[in-house]
């Protein structure tokens, strides 16, 4: 384990990706679609209601 906590960081996003601005509305909508069965059977595995990802916005 201390291995990788005294790793160096890696793939770390460069400042060219991060200034494309926010993810689409559509793009988001489907990847929530696409992960909510997987995130619901996570979160009744480990009983942490968190991994269901409710939009606050």
């Amino acid at each position: 384990m201390q291995s990788v906590v005294k790793s160096p960081e890696r793939y770390i996003r460069k400042a060219s990706y991060k200034d494309k601005g926010p993810m689409l509305k559509e793009t988001r909508e489907l990847l929530t679609s696409f992960y909510q069965p997987f995130n619901e059977k996570m979160a009744e595995l480990t009983g942490d209601s968190q991994f269901l990802y409710m939009d606050t916005s």
